[in-house]
């Protein structure tokens, strides 16, 4: 009896590998770097987008202020 695996039809398990593809490729690069280089990376990436939500924040406080 012979058994064959179709893979094609079923879009969960596409998804699932889907992320787990990525998270292990994600896991290995942090692997690859400096821990310490990586949570600096990330605090800067962090404070950035801070900055701008921030900058939007007062910009239409301002515009809101003036009416």
């Amino acid at each position: 009896m012979r058994i064959e695996m179709d893979n094609n039809n079923s879009l969960e398990f596409g998804h699932a590998s889907l992320m787990i593809s990525i998270l292990t490729g994600i896991v290995s690069w942090i692997g690859t770097i400096d821990v310490g280089e990586f949570i600096k990376n990330a605090a800067g990436i962090v404070s950035f987008a801070a900055g701008l939500m921030a900058i939007r924040y007062y910009y239409f406080a301002t515009i809101k202020a003036k009416k």
